[in-house]
């Protein structure tokens, strides 16, 4: 599977500083953009190159102050595309704001190696379980 990685991180004044985009990275290259996320704001994602007809095709990390937000993109069969996040039972149904949109608490982590473990996932397969995303 062919995959393209990139992202921003807003620094202390609010600006977008552009990630350089890595084609085909390797595990250690994730991590380490992941780990440039993990104290500050900003978006990475790594996306399918080509897309496939059916399937996940992307997945994408929003970082705010500490609060994860992954969102795995994928086409049904019919085409159309639908989004899976993470599901905490039991969150209660507050909403957290993530780079000024707001999202339920229930698809808010704020484990690390959780999203370490996703985005691994992804690029080993494709795809994530649906018990860790769903």
């Amino acid at each position: 599977m062919n995959t393209i990685l990139g992202g921003y991180i807003l620094d202390a004044d609010s600006v977008r500083q552009q990630l350089p985009a890595v084609f085909d990275p390797n595990y250690s290259t994730i991590m380490n953009v992941l780990s440039s996320l993990k104290e500050a704001n900003g978006v990475i994602g790594l996306r399918c190159q080509p897309e496939p007809e059916a399937g996940p095709y992307e997945l994408m990390l929003y970082s705010d102050d500490g609060n994860f937000l992954l969102m795995l993109n994928e086409f049904d069969e019919d085409g159309d595309s639908s989004v899976r996040s993470i599901n905490k039972s039991g969150s209660d149904s507050s909403l957290i704001s993530i780079l000024g949109d707001l999202y339920s608490a229930k698809s808010i982590t704020r484990d690390f190696q959780l999203v370490c473990s996703i985005f691994k996932a992804f690029a080993a397969t494709g795809n994530v379980s649906e018990l860790l995303m769903n």
